[in-house]
């Protein structure tokens, strides 16, 4: 009886049991990789392509033909949520400055302000942020900056159809008027200008 009760015991256990590891489906895939790819951007120095949706950091939106800023914001979200609040939005606004000295397309500025407009709608409207944001006179000059310069480049006769230059500056315009209705912060506002 002694050898079987130790042999039972070691049945017991002796054996662990094997650990089941099941691969990750392609939507769990997907989402690690959204939710950790600003992290990764700010790592491997790219964040210009996270921002404006190049190579991998593509988040196509077939009903725009472009990228998605929106689906781009779920990584600053998690980066909010890992360091907090405050330190995205200094990243950001860090990010913003660099980004707003390049020379731009009109495209590519659309999408970047859209991610204003995301934090923006997101602390005043759904209360996501504990952090208000007035946006800061350096970042609105930059942005002036390029409005100003899409200004000269399109005039009354430029095509405003989209998909074209012309149509997301027009469209940049309008996100302007929008956000100054809905927040009462104009974003072209410059002191002396």
């Amino acid at each position: 009886m002694f050898y079987t009760l130790k042999k039972f015991i070691s049945q017991i256990f002796g054996k662990r049991k094997p650990e089941i590891h099941q691969e990750k489906s392609e939507y769990e895939k997907v989402w690690d990789e959204i939710n950790s790819s600003y992290e990764r951007a700010k790592k491997n120095n790219r964040i210009i392509d996270f921002y404006l949706g190049r190579g991998d950091y593509l988040h196509y939106d077939r009903e725009w033909n472009s990228h998605n800023p929106s689906v781009s914001f779920f990584g600053l979200e998690q980066y909010s949520n890992k360091h907090g609040n405050k330190a995205m939005l200094d990243s950001f606004k860090k990010d913003l400055i660099m980004i707003l000295q390049e020379n731009l397309t009109a495209r590519e500025f659309n999408c970047l302000k859209s991610y204003i407009g995301i934090y923006l709608r997101k602390y005043y409207e759904e209360k996501s942020f504990e952090i208000e944001w007035r946006v800061e006179e350096n970042i609105r000059q930059l942005l002036k900056n390029h409005i100003d310069k899409f200004s000269a480049e399109f005039t009354a006769t430029s095509e405003y159809k989209w998909p074209s230059d012309g149509f997301e500056f027009k469209s940049a315009l309008r996100f302007f008027e929008i956000i100054k209705e809905r927040t009462g912060i104009d974003l072209l506002d410059v002191k002396g200008k």
